[in-house]
């Protein structure tokens, strides 16, 4: 599965660079970020949870339980008006 989301940035909100190699499940509650469910069965209840932020920092949850953690990955790019990221996970994840 592949997907790309490009965000404007909101005045007045600082978006630091990543200050070293990215960690596992980060909390990315203080910066900008999206946040991907995907309910494969459909059933409103259950979903895997993709979150990335505008650094490309990463966590990652299936029904809340975030031993889930699945080989994907991300790339982002930082403009001086938005921020994007890429990213890629196996469909056997």
């Amino acid at each position: 599965l592949y997907l790309a989301v490009s965000c404007k940035k909101v005045a007045g909100v600082g978006y630091p660079p990543s200050p070293g190699p990215r960690t596992r499940d980060a909390d990315l509650a203080a910066f900008d970020r999206v946040q991907i469910y995907l309910d494969l069965d459909r059933d409103w209840v259950t979903a895997y949870r993709l979150t990335v932020d505008s650094r490309g920092w990463t966590a990652e949850d299936c029904w809340g339980d975030p031993s889930w953690n699945p080989t994907w990955f991300v790339a982002a790019s930082d403009k001086a008006d938005r921020w994007s990221v890429e990213m890629a996970i196996p469909w056997e994840e």
